[in-house]
């Protein structure tokens, strides 16, 4: 679970390493889970390109430390929060994902036409 001023890691290749979560896109909520739009700006970048640190950017979160629990029973889990930066028309700023993506963003959230970019991209699903 992600809530404001929460930090995270950068899971593509955008040169962004930590971020700090400023607010959640969805209404009314104060917790962002697997799936959800967040705004953020950035704290560390191992690059020097054209991202400004007091600039604010919006990204999708793809890795959460909760545990979530699957329609089978299992649960699953990720050692770090991790999320992938986006444009303003939400496409993906890096050419590709370090981390996996879980079925229940790909399956649930992602089917949308937006973000089949991001599917397409990931090396693995888990």
């Amino acid at each position: 679970m992600i809530i404001k001023n929460s930090k995270c890691l950068v899971g593509d290749n955008t040169g962004i390493k930590k971020i700090k979560c400023i607010n959640i896109s969805k209404q009314r909520a104060k917790i962002g889970s697997l799936g959800d739009l967040i705004v953020f700006s950035i704290n560390k970048i191992k690059k020097k390109k054209s991202y400004v640190k007091k600039k604010i950017y919006s990204g999708l979160i793809i890795n959460v430390r909760k545990k979530k629990k699957r329609l089978d029973g299992s649960y699953i889990s990720f050692k770090q929060n991790s999320i992938i930066t986006l444009t303003e028309n939400r496409k993906p700023l890096g050419t590709r994902l370090l981390f996996p993506l879980s079925k229940e963003i790909v399956k649930g959230k992602l089917k949308n036409d937006f973000f089949k970019k991001i599917i397409s991209s990931s090396k693995f699903i888990i």
